[in-house]
């Protein structure tokens, strides 16, 4: 992938597609990437999480297995695949009361509003970007407070830049006060942050603060350290 280091499993939307390879923008990069199409699987997002057998997680952005005891999932997979299916299958539904098949419809959908709330964040500062739009989105600035606006201006910005000066700092802090328990915001806000810690270098001192107001927990904060 054209010299690039990406984790196995990881997410990305194809672009455009040819007969041997295929443009994809993956999260963690600013640029789509050329993956050979032997090299990438397509899966449906509509059948991840708690009723399926794999799930995205919303911090590394990967396709991971859902069931949690490592033993018995090793000795699953040793089966033949369609027991493989059948007995998870089992393990997903059995015993499964109508509070809790709601409680999961309705984290689903959370997680899959999510999910796309970030998307479109992220894909439109990278059209700005691509079609030389900053000036005219700064001069859109002050006519647009809502919370969805200063996230986009934030993405805007993070995303041609390599560095978070005091006032971008100030931003982050003052949309993570304006977001009044509104988690959808709170984990694009969080999203778009992290992903700029991962790719960019931030001193130290500043990545602490960030990932105390942001919740990151240490151990994610550790994966930004060993890049």
């Amino acid at each position: 992938m054209n010299g690039t280091k990406l984790e196995k499993y990881s997410i990305g939307i194809i672009e455009s597609k040819d007969k041997k390879e295929s443009k994809i923008n993956f999260i963690w990069f600013k640029e789509a990437i050329i993956v050979s199409n032997s090299d990438y699987e397509i899966f449906d997002p509509l059948k991840t999480g708690d009723l399926y057998l794999k799930k995205v997680c919303n911090v590394c952005h990967r396709l991971l297995d859902y069931i949690k005891d490592k033993i018995i999932r090793e000795e699953i997979r040793k089966l033949p695949k369609k027991e493989q299916e059948n007995i998870l299958e089992k393990q997903e539904y059995s015993n499964i009361s109508y509070e809790k098949s709601q409680h999961i419809a309705k984290r689903f959908i959370y997680d899959i509003y999510s999910f796309f709330h970030y998307v479109l964040i992220r894909v439109t500062s990278v059209y700005v970007g691509e079609h030389s739009l900053e000036p005219l989105f700064k001069s859109m600035e002050c006519n647009m407070n809502s919370l969805n606006d200063k996230l986009l201006f934030l993405a805007v910005f993070l995303e041609y830049k390599n560095s978070i000066p005091e006032q971008t700092e100030q931003k982050i802090r003052d949309i993570e006060k304006e977001r009044n328990n509104n988690s959808i915001a709170f984990n694009t806000l969080r999203r778009l942050v992290f992903n700029f810690m991962y790719i960019n270098d931030v001193p130290s001192k500043q990545r602490q603060s960030l990932c105390s107001l942001l919740k990151i927990s240490s151990e994610n904060e550790q994966k930004i350290v060993k890049i």
